[in-house]
């Protein structure tokens, strides 16, 4: 067992030794050996240690990352747990390390390929394609046109007639026919829309969830 003398007093013969001194000492040797090397934009393979709510915890070989949510896939992910398991063996690139607050940023998602790389080859205006409506609000809804692109069907495009809310037409997980009315390479933001693509309110072009 090794010991670190923490208190001498020769005066009435006081000695302290200590082992957790040590091992902190030793975890710190260890720590800093694990972090040579390391550097934004370098890629690690790790395992995952821990999954909370906002990401996932990766042990990149004496140190541990975080991996926030919105780095672990170009897709929406309402929980990292759809993504990453506990013990799992994953791949990160290194995003920043910040040795004063001691946190280490990893990304999964920038080791996958831009889903928007492949879009103009895929989509044009004018198109007619199927859609997975993924979120609804008072101005629209979101919907799923592949894994990492999304597009927009604004309340003023679901029907020739008034509505008050999108969700009086549709709601998350349904399939739904839509007419690609514009892409916006930039923003990255697709335009789509219901009514343009013939839908009346009485066909069967929602396919409810």
């Amino acid at each position: 067992m090794e010991l670190e003398i923490i208190e001498l007093n020769q005066g009435n013969g006081r000695l302290v030794l200590s082992e957790r001194s040590v091992i902190a000492k030793k975890k710190a040797e260890l720590k800093a050996q694990a972090l040579e090397g390391l550097a934004p934009g370098v890629t690690k393979k790790g395992c995952v240690k821990n999954i909370t709510n906002f990401g996932a915890f990766i042990d990149i070989g004496g140190v541990e990352g975080l991996v926030h949510i919105s780095e672990l896939s170009w897709s929406r992910v309402k929980h990292p747990s759809e993504i990453v398991t506990t013990g799992q063996e994953v791949e990160v690139e290194i995003l920043e390390i910040d040795k004063d607050k001691d946190r280490i940023r990893l990304s999964m998602r920038n080791l996958l390929q831009q889903p928007w790389e492949s879009v103009s080859s895929k989509y044009e205006e004018g198109q007619v394609i199927d859609v997975t409506v993924t979120q609804v609000l008072t101005f629209g809804a979101f919907a799923r046109i592949e894994d990492g692109v999304e597009g927009l069907i604004h309340v003023s495009e679901f029907s020739a007639g008034h509505i008050n809310h999108p969700n009086e037409i549709v709601g998350p997980g349904d399939i739904v026919n839509v007419k690609i009315l514009g892409i916006d390479y930039e923003r990255k933001r697709i335009s789509l829309s219901m009514r343009q693509a013939g839908w009346n309110g009485s066909d069967t072009t929602v396919w409810q969830a």
